[in-house]
């Protein structure tokens, strides 16, 4: 498993995530690459549930959207 640096600029917006995560060979819809790179990472559940604990690994604290906000922000 390698793990993928998603550069800031690609974390704006989920189509922007999708798309970036295309060109490291996910394919599929736009939520559907963003689970199978979760999952990559070693996450399973629902969606929301991995990427709550991908951001908590990740280091960041409070509420889902707030950490969401501050991942894309870098």
């Amino acid at each position: 498993m390698a793990i993928i640096n998603v550069p800031v600029a690609s974390r704006k917006t989920p189509s922007l995530l999708s798309r970036y995560l295309q060109t490291q060979g996910f394919n599929g819809s736009t939520n559907g690459v963003i689970y199978r790179w979760l999952q990559s990472e070693g996450y399973e559940g629902q969606l929301n549930y991995m990427w709550d604990k991908f951001l908590e690994a990740e280091g960041y604290t409070g509420a889902f959207a707030g950490k969401l906000d501050k991942w894309k922000e870098g």
